[in-house]
């Protein structure tokens, strides 16, 4: 919807330049806002463009991928870059919002390429490393020979796992008890 044009309010703009966007013909027409929207929508593209993560909602696939829009820009998502590993179904991701990064952006046909699972591979490998410190840590922390404190969590016919310090270990059936047993949770 248009405004209603306060003579008043813009009497300081007289003699200044403005970037107006013609949004009509036969009378011609311009907009300002329909400018500054236009140009905050390439600033947001060229942040996208240099690496910025962004959300898109699926919309529609082919046989390659998924299709999405983000502002005025079509989105897609190839199916090899939906997620790690083969995805087969590509109709259950229409409507979805997914987490993206643009592969390829082209300002002048207003496309993106983009891939949720470079995204998914870099959280990965950082939960990865994580895990890796923590398991290091862990086993720096103990020795051979070291009584250590854990808790039963399952119980299988070679032995019990026990959590110890957060991580499962295994305790063999021939070292829960001098006599022998066949079933782990009678000992435990």
């Amino acid at each position: 919807l248009l405004e209603e044009y306060d003579k008043e309010s813009f009497k300081d703009k007289i003699g200044q330049d403005i970037r107006v966007m013609v949004i009509g013909k036969n009378p011609v027409k311009f907009s300002e806002k329909a400018m500054e929207s236009v140009l905050k929508e390439e600033a947001e593209i060229e942040e996208i463009k240099n690496g910025k993560l962004f959300e898109a909602t699926i919309t529609a696939t082919n046989k390659g991928g998924l299709i999405a829009k983000y502002g005025s820009y079509q989105v897609f998502i190839p199916s090899s870059q939906i997620r790690i590993g083969f995805v087969k179904e590509l109709d259950k991701y229409i409507g979805k919002t997914l987490r993206l990064k643009s592969e390829k952006v082209d300002m002048r046909r207003k496309q993106i390429v983009a891939s949720q699972r470079v995204i998914l591979e870099t959280e990965k490998a950082e939960r990865d490393a994580i895990k890796a410190e923590k398991l290091e840590a862990f086993f720096n922390s103990i020795q051979v020979g070291d009584i250590v404190i854990g808790t039963p969590v399952r119980f299988a016919a070679f032995g019990a796992f026990v959590q110890v310090n957060g991580f499962d270990c295994l305790a063999h059936i021939s070292d829960l008890c001098w006599t022998g047993c066949t079933n782990p949770a009678d000992v435990l």
